[in-house]
């Protein structure tokens, strides 16, 4: 039997690529949705960017379009890199992390990065992509991100990670907005205490369309596909195709707030094995709002029935529940908050679902134009849907997963970022097998065209 745990190279890339970009890119909470279903952060590589504002002639801009190279050196020590509770490991891992970001006609605030995948997500997705207007007739984009890790002991845990995605959006003068988006990503479930770690490749394609009827009201149709294929033989029972449909009716209650009914429809279908597939079909209600320049936020319940067609069971179902804060008590200060209720797919053999709920709250601080500190503080709880086979006996399993992560960043030139952060990860599982503490310490340096 395979563990889940936190990596804590992943959980400390993720929140130092996140806390980074808030520092100084001035970008919306609402477009980070950290994801620690399991005790993992799905969304581990996400853009660099340089300052909101700074024209194209400080970059290899051009009056058509915008060309962004960037790249990072980590350097990571762990004191436990497999996650487990005894006969731990340490070492110190090099990551080399370089990328490129392109858009056409040229701007910053590139549109892909307001999507995020997970392979424990139904339908790939976490959450249904929200219309984002460019009011350019035509916009695209392409970012590609690689994460090369090397240890320096344990050279058998060395891995390459990559990202690709891009989006292209057509905007119609009838008021209809076509939008096409699509990921590669090869990563890595979490590390188990055996050498060779659970490596997966997962590919999404999605396509919206939005139509505007009348000023108030806005209808919108979504389809996708998502694919996850595992490396190693012993994983293939994970392999799946996912195809997500779904409807929405959005009605802008005033200048700043509006409302959304969803209907989803998701069919998850495992290669290897009929007993694990499922149909979902979840009703949702929304709230977005965007009160002032200080404060945002978005608000989506729902009720999820769950079928498994092959099984013969009853339907099972739930509510499920995100919500997403963001505000800035002052242009170097601000405090994000986030808190969901799911339901994943699970990566452990005999279970088929986990419900998941999660919380976390980032603050930032700066401290002049160079100096920003982060603080983020994370909890989850795991509660698997079928009992897990232990030398005890069958037990159903709940793991409880706390993350603290205070860093620092330190902006020497308008292209040269320095930052340290500290990780603690610690999960606690009434298997005590899983138990686990890691604490992790990274310095990061950053540089960009």
């Amino acid at each position: 039997m395979r563990k889940i745990v936190i990596a804590p190279v992943i959980v400390a890339l993720l929140a130092l690529n996140v806390f980074a970009e808030k520092a100084w890119a001035e970008e919306s909470a609402l477009s980070v949705d950290q994801d620690l279903a399991l005790g993992v952060g799905v969304d581990r590589q996400r853009t660099f960017k340089p300052t909101e504002g700074s024209t194209n002639s400080d970059l290899f801009g051009t009056a058509g379009g915008y060309i962004h190279p960037f790249v990072s050196l980590f350097e990571t020590y762990s004191d436990n890199i497999y996650n487990t509770l005894d006969a731990t490991k340490n070492d110190l891992i090099t990551t080399i992390s370089p990328g490129i970001a392109l858009s056409y006609p040229g701007r910053k605030d590139i549109p892909g990065s307001t999507f995020a995948t997970s392979n424990v997500s139904p339908g790939g997705l976490l959450a249904t992509r929200k219309r984002v207007d460019y009011f350019q007739r035509t916009q695209s984009s392409l970012v590609y991100q690689a994460d090369v890790e090397k240890y320096s002991e344990n050279t058998q845990a060395d891995q390459t990670h990559h990202r690709l995605e891009g989006l292209v959006q057509f905007n119609l003068k009838s008021g209809i907005t076509l939008d096409f988006a699509g990921e590669y990503k090869k990563s890595t479930d979490s590390p188990s205490n055996a050498p060779s770690r659970s490596e997966f490749a997962s590919r999404m394609v999605d396509f919206a369309a939005y139509a505007d009827l009348g000023r108030k009201f806005t209808f919108a149709l979504d389809a996708s596909t998502f694919y996850v294929d595992y490396d190693l033989a012993i994983n293939r029972l994970l392999d799946h195709k996912d195809r997500a449909y779904s409807a929405s009716l959005h009605y802008k209650i005033g200048e700043y707030t509006s409302t959304s009914a969803t209907y989803r429809i998701s069919k998850v279908d495992y290669d290897l094995s009929d007993l694990t597939d499922k149909d979902i079909r979840d009703i949702g209600l929304g709230l977005n709002w965007d009160i002032t320049a200080k404060s945002s936020g978005s608000l989506e319940a729902g009720y999820e029935v769950i079928s498994e067609p092959n099984k013969g069971n009853n339907d099972s179902s739930d509510m499920t529940f995100r919500f997403l804060m963001a505000h800035k008590f002052s242009p170097r200060s601000s405090l994000n908050l986030s808190a969901a209720r799911r339901i994943n797919e699970s990566t452990v053999v005999g279970s088929s679902t986990v419900l998941n709920h999660q919380g976390s709250a980032g603050y930032t601080q700066g401290f002049g134009p160079k100096f920003f500190v982060h603080l983020n503080l994370s909890y989850s709880e795991d509660s698997y849907d079928k009992p897990i086979v232990t030398t005890n006996g069958s037990v159903s399993r709940k793991d409880y997963t706390l993350l603290l992560s205070p860093s620092l960043d330190y902006k020497t030139k308008d292209w040269f970022v320095f930052s340290a952060i500290y990780s603690y990860a610690n999960l606690n599982s009434n298997i005590d097998s899983y138990d686990f503490k890691t604490n992790t310490y990274i310095l990061r340096l950053t540089a960009y065209l």
